[in-house]
């Protein structure tokens, strides 16, 4: 799924764009392996597309440790912010991991 405008102005409050930014290498690394993987695995000729990734990259999100973290530290303490973490990591990537 994308990442929409109210996903984005709830990350930037909550400090999510910068901590992004500040260890894009790691999540985009993450988000580059997924999508080897699945192109390496799907059936020959199929177009891998970002919900794809974002099913599987969601998860590793979850356990990050940093990342559990950062959001523990800031009592961000509902469900939702892995996945729309996840919208923002794919959005932000896409383009240089595919």
């Amino acid at each position: 799924m994308a990442l929409t405008q109210q996903e984005e102005q709830r990350l930037e409050k909550a400090g999510l764009i910068t901590y992004f930014n500040n260890n894009r290498a790691v999540f985009e690394a993450s988000a580059k392996e997924l999508l080897d993987y699945l192109k390496g695995n799907f059936p020959a000729g199929a177009i891998v597309r970002h919900d794809d990734v974002a099913k599987s990259l969601v998860g590793v999100v979850e356990v990050n440790k940093n990342l559990q973290t950062f959001l523990s530290q800031k009592k961000l303490k509902q469900q939702y912010w892995p996945k729309y973490f996840t919208n923002l990591i794919l959005e932000r990537v896409w383009d240089d991991i595919n």
